[in-house]
């Protein structure tokens, strides 16, 4: 994906303009547009708005605002991420002969009869408005002279909740983004926890773990790719949580959560805590932490060794059976005085491993590591999101 800038310098009422008239061959000959330019090798936006600027202006920026990334798609040209600014402090004077086109100074009264392109005036007019955040997809379809803008997608607001919304209603809506959500464990289950809770408009979260991806993660973890391995887990997931929501608060913590460490976490301040760690330990006191602060927590119970993801279900962790996890757990909790906890469990027998023991991989424990499978810790994970977001909006 190529990358380049564009920076529209305000003065008084006045926008700088630059009416590209003298490069031969340039795409963007007859038009007036914003100052910028592509995004050299290793170069940051920031490094080359300010470049760009300084080499076709002459002006130093002193005081700019990066408003959003626009994403052209074309059938003549290669897809593009333009990143916006505004400016409306710097140093200098403007140069009288720039290389690429006539500089001058615009009113914003005259800027609507200007030659510009269709698409152009879509993300213009929304700066010129005082917008903060400006992320659009403009697809041009054609060739030649015959191309023109087909679409424009403004990525900000809540548009994108829309189908959420016919199910959830507008309190809905705005209880989830108020919403806090602590996800201990962002693996198989909690990643999955994570990316509904993201589509589904939860405003915040707090993201646990201490791992990094693995290789052997790429059968089922919604965080791992061949270009996240060997990244932590909380800043892969933090990423995608930020893509599909720009306004979501993500907190990560590169961490294991265990009785140690538990006074180093709030719990007063979340809506819900989802406890999606491989250890009994830390289970425990995840859930006596979050019982003890008076707030709503759900369990994973065992994903592994299994193959029917419709076997998941949420009951009360008195209630299930055949689980092996569930079994310790209930004993554990029994003995701890927790009287209920939610629980996602399957009644699903474990399978028996098709593999050599010798051939089995090992976890960093040392002990054997279950077998998975891309459908079941997603089914588990996104059965718990359901809880969550119908015990919130209820």
């Amino acid at each position: 994906m190529r990358k380049s800038t564009l920076c529209y310098i305000q003065k008084d009422n006045d926008v700088l303009f630059l009416y590209r008239n003298k490069k031969k061959n340039d795409p963007n000959a007859g038009k007036w547009i914003g100052i910028g330019g592509k995004c050299e090798p290793g170069e940051t936006p920031d490094d080359c708005v300010k470049r760009e600027v300084a080499e076709e202006t002459g002006l130093k920026l002193t005081e700019y605002r990066f408003l959003g990334v626009i994403r052209f798609i074309s059938e003549m040209w290669d897809d593009e991420d333009m990143y916006l600014y505004s400016a409306t402090g710097f140093e200098g004077e403007l140069i009288s002969d720039c290389d690429e086109g006539e500089l001058k100074w615009i009113g914003r009264s005259e800027i609507e009869g200007l030659p510009m392109w269709e698409g152009d005036r879509y993300f213009l007019n929304a700066l010129l408005d005082g917008r903060d955040k400006i992320n659009m997809v403009l697809r041009y379809e054609g060739q030649g002279d015959e191309e023109h803008l087909a679409e424009v997608t403004d990525l900000d607001g809540k548009k994108w909740l829309s189908r959420t919304g016919i199910l959830l209603g507008e309190s809905g809506l705005t209880v989830l983004e108020n919403a806090t959500v602590a996800i201990f464990g962002v693996g198989g289950v909690g990643g999955y926890v994570a990316e509904a809770l993201a589509r589904s408009g939860v405003g915040h979260f707090v993201l646990t773990d201490s791992d990094r991806v693995d290789i052997t993660n790429l059968n089922r973890q919604i965080i791992a790719l061949r270009s996240t391995v060997g990244r932590y887990k909380v800043d892969v997931m933090k990423e995608r949580i930020l893509d599909i929501n720009p306004d979501a608060d993500v907190e990560v913590r590169r961490c294991f959560f265990l009785p140690e460490n538990a006074d180093e976490f709030d719990f007063t301040k979340y809506s819900y805590v989802v406890d999606a760690v491989d250890t009994v330990t830390a289970k425990l006191s995840i859930i006596e932490k979050a019982v003890a602060a008076g707030v709503p927590v759900i369990s994973s119970m065992g994903a592994g060794n299994k193959l029917d993801a419709s076997a998941f279900k949420a009951a009360d962790i008195y209630d299930t059976n055949v689980c092996p996890l569930a079994k310790v757990m209930r004993h554990e909790c029994k003995k701890r005085g927790i009287k209920k906890l939610k629980v996602v469990y399957s009644e699903e027998k474990p399978v028996e491993s098709r593999t050599d023991e010798g051939d089995m991989p090992v976890k960093g424990s040392g002990r054997p590591a279950p077998g998975s499978i891309a459908f079941v810790p997603s089914a588990c994970g996104l059965v718990i999101a359901g809880e969550v977001v119908n015990d919130l909006t209820k």
